[in-house]
């Protein structure tokens, strides 16, 4: 079976600025200065706004 994306895959317009906004965020993140407990907060945040 084939691991690629089918139709049914592609984020609509509206996931798609939902998903840009992720990486973006995600991108701003510095791991390095984080507390584990803020690194969690955040990975749900994205999480959440992935819905």
């Amino acid at each position: 079976m084939g691991a690629g994306l089918s139709v049914a895959d592609t984020p609509s317009a509206e996931e798609g600025s939902s998903v840009a906004a992720v990486l973006e965020a995600l991108r701003a993140v510095d791991p390095d200065t984080l507390t584990p407990r803020e690194a969690l907060d955040r990975l749900y945040d994205l999480k959440k706004r992935l819905g």
